[in-house]
């Protein structure tokens, strides 16, 4: 990342407070990236997402969020 690439480029994660998500972040922040989280739960609204980058022009996405799961202790 050393290059000057991520510089000013506009970088949306999903799943950016997760481990790998972290660490891309940090990553890219070093690089010079303008990063956007996405909070988890709004990657499956379709609705959501449309208003979201259409207000918020992205030069890439990194889609690193987990599916939710539902798990049951009984």
């Amino acid at each position: 990342m050393a290059n000057g690439f991520w510089r000013d480029k506009t970088v949306c994660i999903t799943g950016s407070s997760d481990f790998l998500g972290s660490w891309l972040s940090r990553g890219l922040e070093t690089a010079g990236a303008v990063l956007i989280p996405l909070g988890e739960g709004w990657v499956e609204d379709y609705g959501f997402l449309l208003a979201f980058f259409s207000q918020n022009p992205v030069d890439t996405v990194f889609h690193l969020a987990e599916q939710q799961k539902q798990t049951d202790f009984q």
